[in-house]
């Protein structure tokens, strides 16, 4: 046995040599004994997610930063496959993905990594982009007040409020179908009609010689009092579009710059191969671009030319100066006649002014004849082979929705005119109900021109110039009917009938001068102030309170106004509206204090017609 001293003395004697051991390992420089330090504990990152999983983004909007939440140990470098959408980028430094996507991308799965020197997580990211709302002819589903609204004002000159509750009535979509079928109706085109008789026309041909200025006042008849308004506002575009003008007219062929005007009425909404036709053999077109000038043994190119630079296909896009000489041998044949039996001139196809030879042009031939003219064939062979389709799907779009369109919305639209065999009333309608039509872009606004300034105050209001004015001699009525309205649309430089060039009016911000803006202004006010007129014709200011409420407060006018014309007016601006009502005339310049009262027939008369002026002379009021 060994002592219990002896024993104790090797224990520490063990206990002293491991340490040794200990301590020499943990000094040696390396080589010769094995060991070595701990293994390392591993920090990749782990549980990486991001804030928006799933996002639904529109191109050319810029998307919410997205930014990840990621655990364990810091990461040094992030990717992501596939390659996001073009626009949108995720950050190297903190994996942020934001940006603005520039083009639609279908629902993509993307994979987002982060990684450093131990590992790495990932976590799914799931994008969708879809086309900007401006680009995009899907049909829109919900629709606000504010956006019907707008969708009056842009298709119906202005609008009341009953305008309003007709569309809310049926829903927008079915409104809109019925508003592009307008047809015909006989008793309204017989009553505005009227303003086209003289005393002097023969019994036979009453309305056969009316001067350029009734067939001016005939058509605003039309625009002030049509039930169906868009018919006269897509008159007005293929007016401007087929700029030709009465004023070369004499009075033994003014009758034809009704038949003009009834074209565009009864054929804007048809079909767009009959419309260029109609357009070709129009009498007055004929006379405007030297039609009837255009022969075998004199050709004119002038109409070949604006064909297809102004009406078909815009200017330089695919034709050439050859293709011009050979369309105009083919718009040859007619010639001015002159009725010595009803004192009128007409136009009349001739064989012997035609060229009859073979005319190539597109690629395709016209095969000589001399039985009949060759437009229908010009007609079809710019049709089928260029893109007409497209030049007036983008004349339509930049007219109701946005100047400055990309050729998605067009193009998509042109599509939709070709299976549609060029009828366009489902193009039309497509386009009234699509997300584009109401898109922030297209409702950023278009300012109107002097037609649609005066006649949407008028349709608004119902405040229409009474003529003749009191005590003038009635026998002069109804020649002389609407010749207020007539005066200032002319004096504001956009008469009906009478555009300035074969290119049209002037469009957009061009009407944007201050001399215009001033010309506006005056046409509004001969509106409002024809007091003595309106009365005996029975036409109340009270038309424009809001509807079920004869006695509206000083607010409630101003709000329903304000909605009325569809403007925009500050905080201030609408409780100077208020304040305005809330006072009498100023006594020594300084405005008198008195309670507004809508029953009050003097207060209608000053406060009511006075904010009328006031509010439209808000810039908002002078866009769509």
């Amino acid at each position: 046995m060994i002592p219990r001293s002896v024993r104790s003395m090797v224990v520490v004697l063990s206990t002293t040599l491991a340490l040794a051991v200990s301590l020499s390992i943990t000094g040696c420089g390396g080589g010769g004994g094995g060991g070595g330090p701990p293994a390392p504990v591993l920090n990749p990152p782990t549980g990486l997610s991001y804030a928006i999983p799933v996002g639904v983004y529109e191109a050319k909007v810029a998307i919410p930063s997205n930014t990840p939440t990621v655990g364990g140990g810091a990461v040094v470098t992030w990717s992501v496959l596939p390659a996001l959408p073009t626009g949108v980028v995720l950050n190297g430094a903190t994996g942020v993905i934001s940006g603005t996507p520039l083009a639609a991308a279908n629902q993509t799965v993307y994979t987002v990594m982060a990684q450093n020197a131990d590992g790495s997580t990932t976590a799914p990211v799931n994008l969708t982009v879809t086309l900007n709302r401006a680009d995009n002819l899907a049909a829109k589903t919900t629709f606000s007040d504010d956006e019907i609204r707008y969708f009056l004002g842009r298709t119906q000159f202005g609008a009341k409020a009953t305008d309003l509750a007709a569309v809310k009535a049926v829903g927008l979509p079915a409104y809109v179908d019925a508003m592009v079928n307008y047809g015909f109706d006989a008793a309204f085109e017989a009553n505005a009609a009227n303003l086209l008789v003289n005393t002097t026309d023969p019994v036979t041909l009453p309305g056969g010689f009316p001067s350029t200025a009734q067939v001016a006042r005939y058509w605003m008849e039309m625009m002030v009092t049509t039930p169906t308004p868009f018919q006269e506002v897509m008159a007005m575009f293929w007016h401007d579009h087929f700029a030709s003008s009465s004023t070369p007219l004499e009075v033994s062929a003014t009758k034809w710059m009704r038949t003009q005007i009834t074209l565009w009425r009864q054929q804007g909404n048809g079909n767009l191969r009959t419309m260029l036709l109609a357009m070709a053999r129009d009498y007055v077109m004929l006379r405007w671009l030297d039609g009837v000038s255009n022969s075998k043994f004199a050709p004119n190119e002038n109409f070949a030319r604006e064909f297809w630079e102004l009406f078909t296909l815009g200017v330089d896009n695919g034709y050439t100066q050859a293709d011009i000489v050979e369309a105009a041998k083919a718009w040859t044949g007619y010639q001015d006649k002159f009725d010595a039996v009803t004192n009128q001139e007409f136009v009349q196809f001739s064989t012997t002014l035609h060229d009859a030879t073979q005319k190539t042009f597109f690629g395709q031939t016209i095969a000589a004849q001399n039985v009949t003219d060759d437009y229908q064939r010009v007609v079809d062979i710019t049709v089928d082979n260029r893109p007409v389709a497209e030049f007036i799907s983008r004349k339509l779009y930049e007219y109701f929705c946005n100047p400055n369109p990309t050729t998605i919305p067009t193009d998509a639209m042109a599509a939709l005119l070709r299976t549609s065999n060029y009828e366009l009333k489902p193009m039309l309608a497509a386009l009234f109900k699509s997300e584009a039509f109401f898109s922030p872009a297209s409702r950023a606004g278009i300012v109107k021109n002097p037609v649609e300034h005066v006649i949407g105050f008028i349709r608004s209001t119902g405040l229409v110039p009474i003529d003749p004015k009191a005590g003038s001699d009635p026998a002069v009525w109804p020649n002389n009917k609407f010749s207020t309205l007539d005066a200032v649309l002319t004096t504001a430089a956009q008469r009906p009938t009478q555009p300035p060039t074969v290119n049209g009016w002037p469009i957009g911000d061009q009407w944007l001068s201050s001399q215009n803006m001033l010309d506006r202004g005056n046409a509004i006010l001969e509106c409002i102030k024809d007091r003595t007129d309106q009365t005996a014709a029975s036409i109340s200011v009270t038309s424009v309170y809001p509807a079920g409420n004869p006695n509206p407060m000083a607010a409630e006018l101003v709000d329903g106004l304000i909605d009325l014309f569809h403007v925009a007016p500050t905080a201030a601006e609408r409780l100077t509206y208020i304040d305005y009502l809330g006072h009498s005339a100023t006594t020594n310049g300084v405005p008198v204090v008195s309670a507004f009262n809508a029953l009050d027939a003097t207060q209608q008369s000053e406060r009511v017609r006075g904010l009328l002026y006031i509010i439209t002379q808000h810039p908002s009021y002078a866009v769509r």
